[in-house]
Order: C-alpha cells, then structure tokens, then sequence
C-alpha cells in the first residue's frame, strides 16, 4: 500500500486563492478611495502613516516610495500618471491584476495554487520584478532630486 502523499499529487485548496483575491480588491478599493498626491509620495499618510523614515533621515526616496500614490492613480484610470510617479508601481497594480486572473482560473478548474506557485515561469517573473523594483527605486531617486 502506497502513503498518500506519493500517490496523489498537490491538493486542491481554494483558500490561498481566496486570500489573495480579498487582498487584491482590498487593494483596489483602497487605491480608489485614497487622492493621489500631486507631490508623487505621501499618499499613504491619508492612512495616518507617517512620513517615510528612510526619505526623512536620508533625504532620497525609499525603494517603495510613490508606490501607494502610483496604484492610486492607476486605480482612476490615469496609466500615464502613474507610470510617471512610480513605475513599478504600476507594473505591480497591473501583474497584481493578472495574477488575480490566475487565481479566479485556479479556482474555477481547481489547479493546486503550488502548481503555479513552483512554475519556472513564476520565478522569472519575480526575479523580473526584483530587477523594476530596482531600476525604478533609481528613477525615482532622479526624478526626486530634481
């Protein structure tokens, strides 16, 4: 008699699915309900967060500053803008989206979330993200020190 777990292979959960998509609406809703500041940082002490540490002690932008600013402008619908603010902020709203995509299609066929979560293809795109997360923290550095 075989152990269960060498003859089955993943098992099917809906709940990462379901977390992931309460978050990504969460999100959404939140990006909606919050004005972009026109100063391209800072939305997120309409949360009562406060100002960025690292930009106060250093006086340079944090690796992740403009990113609630830029899902914000995102959100409305204003991609130009948002680009503008933070790039990897909108390729993070964008791929946030399509994951979303991926996890409905999951949910619906019941494909183990592991399956995707252990694809190569899954880890290319977070290294690709690692790489815009970079680059953009670089953008935003030089258009801040402007």
């Amino acid at each position: 008699m075989k152990p269960p777990s060498e003859s089955m292979g993943p098992s099917f959960s809906a709940l990462p699915y379901a977390i992931y998509l309460i978050c990504l609406v969460f999100i959404i809703t939140l990006s909606i309900e919050l004005s972009p500041s026109p100063e391209g940082h800072g939305t997120h002490r309409q949360l009562g967060f406060p100002p960025c540490g690292f930009l106060t002690v250093t006086g340079y932008p944090c690796p992740s500053c403009g990113l609630t600013t830029s899902f914000s402008y995102l959100a409305r619908g204003h991609g130009i803008k948002s680009l503008q603010t933070q790039p990897f902020g909108a390729v993070l709203f964008v791929t946030m989206i399509v994951i979303g995509i991926i996890a409905l299609v999951g949910l619906v066929k019941k494909i183990p979330a592991s399956v995707f979560m252990e694809s190569i293809l899954f880890e290319r795109i977070q290294a690709l993200l690692l790489v815009l997360f970079l680059l953009s923290w670089i953008y935003k550095i030089c258009i801040m020190a402007v």
